[in-house]
């Protein structure tokens, strides 16, 4: 849907360092942007993706950039 996402999360430095802890076998299955507006305070606080994702078992990562 969005081109840029889609290169980003198929950039080779990214895979590269996701290949190195999972192997080979790569599905991007989600992506979730952020936005810090300028103008406004706030931030986002410490949580676990695996407990509101539904996904079981939970043996995946997130791969962050910010």
């Amino acid at each position: 849907v969005i081109p840029f996402i889609d290169q980003l999360a198929h950039h080779p430095k990214i895979l590269d360092v996701v290949q190195s802890i999972i192997g080979p076998n790569i599905l991007a299955g989600d992506t979730t942007s952020f936005v810090e507006e300028p103008d406004k305070a706030g931030f986002i606080i410490w949580h676990q993706d695996a407990k509101y994702s539904g996904l079981k078992p939970c043996n995946w990562i997130a791969a962050w950039l910010a």
